[in-house]
C-alpha cells in the first residue's frame, strides 16, 4: 500500500493516463483530488470509479489557467484534508501541428494550459509542502522537449517545465519536496484518434523510430510516474525519466543509413 492515507492532486484528471494513476492510487490507500475542465469528460470514469467501489476521491471542476480559482481550491483542499502529498500535473493540450499552423492566439492559448496553469497550481501546492516539510511532484513531460517532431507551442511548454521541476527540486529540497519529470514518447491515447484517422497506419509507420519496436500505453506511463510518487523514489529529485521505448537513446535507421551496418534494422 504504497499510497496509505496520502492526499494526491492530478490534474488534467479525464486523461487516460491520469485514469491509470487515480485507479492505482486509490487501490493503494490514498485519497486523489480528480481535477478537470469539464464534467462530461471526467463523469464517465468516475461512474466506472464507483462500479469498482473506489470512491476514495474528489470531483474538481476548474480552469487550470485562472490563477485565482486554482489558488481557492488549493486553499479548500488543504482545509478539507489538512495536507497534500502529492501533485501530478498531468495536464496537457496541444493545438497545432507545426509552426506553419500555429497563430499567436493558439501558442499563447497552449502556454497558458501548459506552462501557466502547471505554475499557478504547483505554486499553490509548494509553500504548503514547504510548511509540511514534506512533498512530491511529478510533471508529465514529453521527449518533444528536446527534439523537433512537430506541436511546437506544446513541446516549448514541456521543455519549461523540465527546467522548473529540477528548479523546484534544488531549492525546496532542503524541506523534503521532491519534483521531477516523466516523459513520455508516443503514448497510444484517444488524443491519437485524429490523426490515425487521417492515416489508419499511424502507430505501425512510428514504430520504425523507436528501438524496442512497440508503443507506451497509458499503464507504461502511469508505472512510471507512481514509482517517483512512492517512497520507493525518495532519493530520486530532478530528474527527467524518459519512457518512450529507447526513442532518446538512438534512432536505428539513421545509424544504419551512417554506418551502412544493420543495427537491426
Amino acid at each position: 500500500m504504497r499510497f496509505e492515507n496520502k492526499v494526491a492532486i492530478i490534474t488534467g484528471a479525464a486523461g487516460e493516463m491520469a485514469q491509470e494513476m487515480t485507479r492505482q492510487i486509490i487501490k493503494e490507500g490514498g485519497f486523489v483530488v480528480t481535477l478537470a475542465i469539464r464534467s462530461s469528460s471526467l463523469d464517465p470514469f468516475l461512474e466506472e470509479l464507483n462500479k469498482e467501489n473506489l470512491t476514495n476521491y474528489k470531483k474538481v471542476i476548474a480552469d487550470i489557467s485562472n490563477k485565482n480559482e486554482i489558488e481557492k481550491i488549493i486553499e479548500e483542499i488543504i482545509a478539507e484534508h489538512k495536507k497534500i502529498d502529492i501533485l501530478i500535473n498531468h495536464v496537457g493540450v496541444t493545438q497545432c501541428e507545426s509552426l506553419e499552423t500555429t497563430t499567436s492566439e493558439l501558442w499563447e492559448k497552449d502556454i497558458n494550459i501548459n506552462l501557466n496553469g502547471t505554475y499557478y497550481i504547483t505554486d499553490a501546492c509548494l509553500k504548503h509542502m514547504k510548511n509540511q516539510r514534506d512533498g512530491n511532484i511529478i510533471t508529465i513531460g514529453s521527449v518533444n522537449s528536446d527534439r523537433t517532431v512537430g506541436n511546437p507551442a506544446y513541446s516549448a511548454a514541456k521543455a519549461a517545465l523540465i527546467s522548473y521541476m529540477k528548479a523546484i527540486a534544488t531549492e525546496y529540497g532542503q524541506y523534503n519536496i521532491r519534483a521531477n519529470t516523466v516523459s513520455p514518447g508516443s503514448v497510444r491515447t484517444k488524443a491519437w484518434d485524429f490523426r490515425i484517422k487521417k492515416n489508419p497506419e499511424t502507430f505501425e509507420n512510428l514504430l520504425k523510430w523507436y528501438p524496442l519496436k512497440r508503443i507506451a500505453t497509458p499503464t507504461c506511463i502511469s508505472k512510471a510516474t507512481l514509482f517517483l510518487a512512492s517512497e520507493d523514489a525518495y532519493c530520486i529529485s530532478g530528474v527527467n525519466l524518459r519512457v518512450d521505448a529507447g526513442l532518446s537513446a538512438g534512432v536505428a535507421p539513421f545509424a544504419k543509413d551512417i554506418t551502412s551496418e544493420s543495427f537491426g534494422v
